[in-house]
């Protein structure tokens, strides 16, 4: 009876001890949420200015300040003497030669956002960023370039930035078009996270809250944590008999 008792100890030792395993891999795990929550201290700082220009004849421009930097939103009739040509533009760009943004562009201007893409610290940045542009010959009256992202169809959407500090963040525009020429922009709102490369989409004016799967790892890791002390000293208990 004592070996049949002895081997039942046996056997129950080694079922706490496969418990224990299991509950530190628990533990473990509810730490590694933690450290991943606790690691979400990233500020989304936001604003609604807005802002207008209207093309009503000449340049109109405005400046508007991101995180105490200055920029400038911009529509544009110019000609272009050394080659008789008249250029339409809607634009942002640096206020000064000081600190400004870098805006993401692709090929034809401004790259161009929908709400929830995320801004990504990879890809190619300017100072400035035709939203669009359109180039007329003034003898034959006939357009001969157009770029930008943010005319006919697609005149709204958000503009991508980086600025000095690696901080992300996004525009929201709107340009204006009378037929394929810009007579006007607006800044509806921006937004950027404060953390150094830390993601950011485009819309995005709040931080995350850590998920509900994660909060529940946190608790199911807390409660793994109280079982391992009950569950050592129970097989410390019948170690020593």
């Amino acid at each position: 009876m004592q070996a049949d008792t002895r081997e039942s100890e046996s056997h129950d030792i080694g079922a706490w001890k496969q418990h224990l395993g299991n509950w530190g891999a628990y533990a473990a795990a509810a730490g590694a949420a933690l450290a991943m929550s606790t690691n979400a201290s990233a500020s989304i700082i936001s604003s609604i200015p807005g802002l207008t220009v209207s093309l009503t004849p000449g340049p109109a421009t405005t400046v508007f300040r991101v995180g105490g930097i200055g920029e400038v939103l911009s529509v544009v009739d110019r000609k272009l003497t050394a080659n008789r040509r008249t250029s339409h533009e809607a634009e942002v760009g640096p206020a000064s030669l000081g600190p400004h943004l870098n805006f993401k562009v692709s090929s034809s201007g401004a790259a161009h956002y929908v709400a929830g893409q995320p801004i990504l610290a990879a890809g190619s940045v300017s100072s400035s960023a035709d939203l669009w542009r359109i180039i007329n010959s003034t003898r034959r009256g006939r357009t001969i370039g157009i770029s930008g992202n943010f005319g006919p169809g697609f005149s709204n959407g958000f503009v991508g930035f980086e600025n000095a500090a690696g901080d992300l963040g996004w525009l929201q525009v709107h340009v204006a078009l009378d037929g394929r020429i810009p007579v006007g922009a607006e800044l509806i709102a921006w937004a950027y996270n404060d953390v150094a490369g830390a993601p950011i989409n485009a819309g995005q004016t709040t931080t995350p809250e850590p998920s509900t799967a994660a909060l529940g790892l946190l608790a199911l890791g807390a409660a793994g944590i109280l079982a391992l002390r009950k569950r050592r000293n129970q097989v410390s208990e019948v170690t020593q008999r």
